[in-house]
């Protein structure tokens, strides 16, 4: 599984450009602020109605409350149907909670994680950096095809470089162990550091194993 959930505030605190017209986009807005108040309810309400809309993004946070359990009863079906629905519009986080359902099995979905590397592609492709760190991972294990350490580290990079801390870590790890990198533990330690600049707290006990201190 993803080792952190796509929670909903990566969409309601997110940045988004799709063509929606004004009136939808203050709605959107307005559920946001709810959101961030815990309003589920509310927010949950106004995301429905702009879902219905064909609005990808309210789609995707739709699609993750009923996932979540954030103001509607958890309903695996109904976040699937509109995770995809945002996916199908080409929207980021969309196409990773699909993944997400994929990649999980959740109730009423088979586990497929072919189908759950190819969302994470999909949306990697649009710089989600959440998608780069979950695909990854699963080209580090071998999930869903082979295991490809070079493309795990460019992925990891890829969401470094947007201060990502999860990827900024594992990067870290690639170098440590020599996967996928020249086996480098100054540039692991320097990564390590940058994760807990980033408030990843596990980055000090990694520090510790090469003998190093966040100080």
């Amino acid at each position: 599984m993803f080792k952190r959930q796509i929670v909903l505030t990566t969409i309601l605190l997110g940045t988004f450009i799709l063509g929606s017209s004004c009136a939808m986009s203050g709605e959107f807005e307005d559920a946001q602020r709810a959101a961030q108040r815990h309003d589920f309810a509310a927010s949950s309400a106004m995301f429905q109605r702009l879902a219905e809309a064909g609005d990808a993004r309210a789609q995707s946070a739709l699609g993750l409350a009923f996932l979540y359990a954030q103001g509607v009863p958890r309903d695996y079906a109904k976040s699937k149907f509109w995770l995809q629905k945002s996916a199908d519009q080409g929207f980021a986080l969309g196409e990773t909670g699909l993944a997400l359902t994929y990649e999980s099995g959740f109730e009423g979905t088979a586990k497929n994680l072919a189908q759950a590397r190819k969302w994470l592609d999909l949306a990697t492709q649009l710089g989600e950096r959440t998608a780069e760190v979950a695909l990854a991972d699963m080209y580090k294990r071998g999930d869903g095809g082979p295991v490809d350490y070079a493309k795990a580290v460019a992925l990891y990079q890829k969401a470094a470089a947007q201060g990502d801390a999860e990827g900024t870590l594992k990067l870290g790890l690639m170098y440590q162990t020599g996967r996928g990198v020249a086996q480098d533990a100054k540039q692991a330690a320097e990564l390590y550091r940058k994760a807990y600049a980033l408030k990843d707290g596990a980055a000090a006990l990694l520090l510790e194993t090469l003998g190093e201190t966040v100080d």
